[in-house]
């Protein structure tokens, strides 16, 4: 395994502003409660604090990006109803586009805004982790031919954003639209897909793919993360499949980049853990802002992917020691500073 050097510390210039993003992908209010361990099966603790943050994969790197200068629109989908109207309040607050985030009217006609369930081990040992179940809602109603009203703004993205909380179908449609246009197709595989799920073909149209431990496991199941020896094996047969490049993200290991034939080893930064909850979503949404912003400009090679990972692990770092999904994301600013060594938690 190569191991690369210490990570670049130049900030983004100006024109980060020209990246466009496509973001497809879900909306999840948090229900947030912390805990002193997670409970075993049948078993009733008495947790912590309950808190309330707007979450979802799709909705969390839709506005890490845009918080990190990207210009994003987001095509999704939520209920008429409180969490939802709060939804497009927040993103049209954050800059990013509402114009394909379908509304959809109540149960039984039409269907809620997602919610997920989230306990956060609050104990010393446990670092933030967190373990969520999520009920999807709206989000599994976005068909074919909405992705295909949304045609054009993914057409004229540098770059499409994608998770595994929308219908597999639209998902594999929205990928061969953006790899028919000549966009990048970036496809974080989380949640991990069931067994026997995850669509034929889709990673032919997969430019880079992220996953973390467990979605490695379930796309590669000789992937072992507590033996690095298995890494490049399987992410090299990973990228066989299409993905010009394969990203395993470990947390406060960092990160492991297979890229041109080769595999480099990303550090994480040192920060102090309370919530884990979207740190993988900012390391998602820096790594695909750097990575266009290097593509636009003519120069995609190893380095930069290297610098890409840098972005993500950094924007991961801080968004881990901050309490929610969105309220942790960070600022442009802030990870620049991270990665000259000056950034400090605040408060």
């Amino acid at each position: 395994m190569s191991t690369t050097p210490n990570p670049p510390s130049t900030p983004a210039q100006a024109d980060d502003d020209a990246v466009r993003l496509c973001v497809f992908g879900s909306l999840n209010m948090d229900l947030v409660i912390r805990a002193p361990r997670f409970p075993t099966p049948g078993e009733t603790i008495v947790g912590g604090r309950f808190a309330r943050f707007p979450g979802g994969k799709g909705a969390n790197q839709a506005v890490a990006a845009a918080r990190l200068g990207a210009a994003v629109s987001m095509i999704g989908a939520v209920g008429d109803d409180e969490y939802g109207r709060k939804f497009m309040a927040l993103l049209k607050a954050e800059g990013v586009s509402t114009r394909h985030i379908a509304v959809r009217p109540p149960p039984p006609a039409g269907a809620p805004t997602g919610v997920g369930v989230v306990t956060i081990d609050d104990s010393e040992d446990g670092k933030g982790q967190n373990s969520i179940v999520v009920a999807l809602g709206a989000n599994m109603t976005i068909t074919p031919a909405e992705v295909d009203a949304a045609k054009e703004v993914i057409s004229q993205a540098d770059m499409l954003l994608m998770q595994l909380e929308a219908p597999l179908e639209s998902i594999a449609h929205a990928a061969h639209i953006a790899k028919d246009a000549g966009a990048t197709v970036l496809l974080n595989a989380a949640p991990a897909p069931a067994p026997g799920t995850f669509p034929p073909g889709l990673l032919a149209d997969v430019d880079v793919l992220i996953v973390n431990e467990f979605e490695g496991r379930a796309l590669r199941p000789r992937l072992d993360p507590a033996d690095e020896s298995t890494f490049e094996d399987e992410l090299r047969a990973l990228a066989g499949h299409g993905p010009r490049c394969a990203v395993l993200t470990l947390g406060d290991r960092g990160a492991r980049v297979y890229f041109d034939k080769s595999l480099a080893s990303i550090p994480a930064y040192p920060a102090a853990s309370v919530d884990t909850v979207g740190a993988g979503d900012a390391f998602c949404a820096a790594f695909a802002c750097r990575w266009a912003w290097h593509q636009i400009g003519g120069s995609l090679d190893a380095l930069n992917v290297h610098d890409a990972a840098c972005w993500g692990c950094a924007a991961g770092s801080i968004a881990v020691a901050r309490h929610g999904a969105i309220p942790s994301l960070p600022t442009r600013g802030e990870v620049a500073s991270m990665l000259r060594g000056g950034w400090v938690a605040s408060a």
